[in-house]
């Protein structure tokens, strides 16, 4: 699926926006499941969700969407606390 396609269901850019404002996420990713295919839309059952971590850039998140990511930013700058 293309960002276009999920910049329309999000009503933002997701590559520059903040995320935090997308309103009902659940909602939205059931519809971003179901235009990519996903009969059952999304579901947060364990399958699913290792299925979704495993495709995550770990990377990318700590080094570009924290800095538009309040919350993001937040629990990384706790975490890199406890990394003597």
């Amino acid at each position: 699926m293309n960002f276009q396609i999920i910049n329309s269901i999000t009503g933002i850019d997701i590559l520059r926006d903040d995320t935090e404002e997308i309103p009902h996420p659940t909602i939205i990713l059931d519809m971003i499941y179901k235009a990519g295919g996903r009969k059952k839309g999304y579901s947060k059952n364990e399958y699913v969700v290792k299925n979704v971590i495993g495709k995550l850039d770990f990377g990318h998140l700590y080094l570009t969407v924290r800095n538009r990511n309040k919350s993001l930013n937040e629990l990384l700058t706790c975490l890199d606390g406890l990394i003597p």
